[in-house]
């Protein structure tokens, strides 16, 4: 079996109330089925990690305005799992297929690979066929074995035929050993990497998902599963999102200021871009983008995939800032002097909520004035100026910066007022 052993740094608070908890359950659940090699220790001592949040200034601060960042520390439990990855005969798993149609009624997949494990593109056009007894029927499911770089997929009847052994057992730790893993990481940007769990087969509306994401990602901003955990139990987007469909009103989870105007425009903008992406062929496109692509492909969104598609609305706002920024990080320099008023023709090139631990927190700007030069200003209120909006402001110059996306130089702002 390989990688005997994984360590994760969880917050004590997530902790003492959830992942113990589950820890306990998941080793009582071996044992029952023999796999008493799955266990779990913990180190004798806590550890603290270091995160960054922005805070509001205090009278102290002045004449600093608006908001600061400020260092802090999260005291983590150091947990040390032994659950190495199943194998027989040589095969071990790579991931789980689920089969969907697509619009034009061809064969499309959600595919969800096993941690540190990449599926092949070819599986995402795959039928439900299993490669060992030959067969084309309907599956709702096919796993993907491999042995070196051979891979295979097998419809999970035919696995203990497959593998010449009960397969039961292995399938079983599988699930052990994916539920553990996705019980302790803090996932990415990108939240639902997991790969098992996927027996809900409600169904829900592409529009209506993207409009919430919208809503959410511009009136309280993105926060990922890992943010959540590092912001002491803020919900994270995918589960808000959840919660809301759910929901007997739509004011149970979102406040109805957020749907606007500008939240509609990202939505369908969301939805082109994606539309757009959805002709491309799913080889070229990386792991996040295909599964994304197979939601749009197949017209609705499983509830296992709300979290990845809740999350696009997101992901375009960063392409769209990236892009400007590589367009415009060769040409930037910083300007003016500390403490100067300064006034510049801009465009908004980012507008962006962010959030801390006692809640949101205001409003990322950036802009671009008409030579290349970029400045930041952390707002405390949201302006609604919308990104593209032309403008000019005033304002004072607080810092000489390098922009910690592409290192070129940004001209840090406060007290900033449009000039009509």
């Amino acid at each position: 079996m390989d990688q005997p052993q994984v360590t994760f740094e969880i917050p004590i608070w997530r902790w003492k109330s959830a992942v113990k908890k589950r820890l306990d359950a998941l080793v009582r659940r071996a044992a029952r089925k023999g796999l008493t090699h799955f266990e779990y220790s913990t180190a004798p001592e806590t550890i603290q990690k270091s995160f960054t949040r922005m805070v509001p200034c205090t009278l102290e601060d002045l004449p600093m305005t608006g908001d600061k960042p400020e260092a802090y520390n999260v005291e983590c439990v150091v947990v040390t799992i032994n659950c190495p990855k199943p194998s027989l005969n040589g095969w071990r798993f790579i991931g789980r297929i689920e089969h969907m149609l697509d619009d034009a009624k061809e064969a499309i997949n959600l595919v969800y690979a096993a941690p540190n494990e990449e599926v092949p593109a070819e599986f995402y056009k795959r039928d439900q066929i299993c490669e060992h007894c030959n067969t084309n029927r309907q599956r709702r499911d096919t796993f993907i074995v491999a042995k070196g770089d051979e891979f295979k997929q097998v419809g999970s009847t035919c696995l203990s035929d497959f593998l010449g052994v009960d397969a039961a057992s292995m399938l079983a730790y599988a699930e052990i050993i994916e539920s553990t893993l996705n019980c302790c990481s803090n996932p990415d940007d990108w939240d639902d990497a997991e790969w098992g769990m996927m027996r809900q087969s409600r169904m829900f509306a592409i529009p209506r998902i993207l409009h919430a994401a919208a809503a959410i990602t511009l009136g309280i901003g993105y926060v990922s599963r890992r943010k959540a955990d590092e912001g002491f139990g803020i919900m994270p987007t995918a589960e808000r999102l959840r919660s809301h469909l759910t929901a007997k009103t739509a004011q149970d989870t979102i406040d109805p200021k957020h749907f606007t105007d500008r939240s509609d425009q990202l939505a369908t903008d969301t939805m082109e871009w994606l539309q757009d992406l959805a002709i491309e062929d799913l080889a070229d496109l990386d792991d996040y983008i295909r599964n994304l692509v197979v939601v749009v492909r197949v017209g609705a969104c499983p509830w296992k995939a709300i979290g990845i598609l809740g999350s696009a609305c997101y992901a375009l706002m960063r392409k769209r800032e990236k892009d400007q920024q590589i367009a415009d990080a060769a040409v930037s320099t910083h300007q003016g002097a500390i403490k100067e008023r300064i006034t510049r023709n801009v465009t908004v090139i980012l507008e962006k909520p962010y959030s801390s631990e006692f809640g949101p927190g205001g409003i990322i700007y950036k802009f671009i004035d008409d030579d290349g030069n970029r400045y930041l200003w952390f707002a405390s209120t949201d302006k609604d100026w919308g990104i593209g909006k032309a403008l000019t402001i005033k304002g004072t110059v607080k810092g000489h910066d390098t922009d910690r996306f592409d290192n070129c130089d940004i001209t840090r702002i406060n007290r900033v007022v449009e000039v009509n």
